[in-house]
């Protein structure tokens, strides 16, 4: 990929555009600010004073109104940020793949990881598909959440808990297979939130413990499968050394928990991270060079996994 060119060329001429459209979202946050901030602190202080149903419904009302109206105040920014910055960035590092803002991976393709089977909603954008060396995946930017009804107290109330924030790709896998691996961090990681509490029922009730040949990838990883010799002879036939050595050595590139499954033929592959690197930044430049680079290497680091896993060499047959 010619960088300099990209950047002077395509890029660097709609950073007036993208300019104005932020310095006009930033001044009418600060002003939602100015609205939301005093209300919350007052509501706080009517709560400390004793007054406990009307502080919680001035918090509750700064609360909500900031959730309503901060995204509607960055939608224009947004949708030209990914239009003329995201689009022609991805059109240069991979123009055969499809980009939808506003796309994101459903229920069905969270379940069938294994990884998020409890999520019943999920919200997400940048949705990015196609074919990477013959080999077809995508992968988006996802928030999933359990909902859950209060069947004691009031069937109509629903809690809604997130349990995963973050990129979750989905590829075909070398060889096709029926059955499930699931590869875990080996040590559940504070940064993986509420989705640690969920993987901690990865006990015999969900799958059997897996032993490996490789200390370096249990070091990382604890790996479950079905129950059954035969299912751990193909969980450890699936993941060959050099499969393993290939993951463990992403997984410390990237720096943070890296969760995989491997499923009916597909690999799955979840990085929990607390906010969407494709998205606009509100407090800097967007065409800024150093925060461009930042794009790219967030989209060459999902794109490069095809290679980097070796997706693409089919060494194997099919059952």
């Amino acid at each position: 990929m010619d960088f300099t060119r990209l950047y002077y060329q395509v890029l660097l001429p709609v950073q007036g555009l993208l300019e104005r459209e932020r310095r006009h979202s930033l001044l009418l946050v600060g002003l939602l600010a100015l609205f939301t901030v005093p209300l919350l602190a007052l509501g706080l202080a009517v709560v400390l004073a004793g007054a406990f149903p009307i502080g919680l419904l001035l918090s509750g009302l700064a609360v909500g109104a900031w959730l309503t109206a901060y995204p509607a105040l960055q939608y224009n920014y947004r949708r030209h940020f990914k239009q003329k910055l995201i689009q022609p960035i991805l059109a240069e590092v991979a123009p055969t793949l499809v980009y939808q803002s506003l796309g994101t991976l459903n229920e069905l393709e969270l379940w069938a990881s294994g990884l998020l089977e409890r999520a019943s909603e999920v919200e997400g954008s940048d949705l990015v598909r196609g074919h990477i060396e013959g080999v077809e995946c995508k992968f988006a930017y996802v928030e999933a959440f359990a909902v859950e009804e209060n069947r004691e107290k009031n069937p109509s109330l629903k809690r809604r808990s997130r349990l995963f924030r973050g990129l979750l790709f989905v590829a075909d896998f070398p060889k096709p297979f029926s059955g499930q691996v699931l590869i875990t961090p080996d040590h559940l990681e504070p940064t993986l939130g509420p989705l640690a509490h969920s993987l901690q029922s990865l006990d015999r009730s969900k799958g059997q413990l897996v032993k490996l040949e490789d200390p370096d990838f249990e070091d990382l990883f604890a790996v479950y499968t079905a129950p059954g010799s035969d299912q751990q002879v193909k969980a450890r036939y699936l993941l060959s050394t050099s499969f393993m050595r290939r993951l463990a050595q992403f997984r410390r590139q990237l720096g943070r928990p890296l969760l995989a499954s491997l499923n009916y033929g597909k690999l799955y592959l979840a990085i929990p991270t607390p906010t969407n690197p494709l998205d606009p930044p509100l407090l800097r430049n967007p065409v800024e060079i150093g925060k461009v680079r930042e794009y790219v290497e967030a989209l060459e680091l999902m794109l490069g996994l095809v290679e980097e896993l070796r997706l693409n060499v089919r060494i194997w047959s099919p059952d």
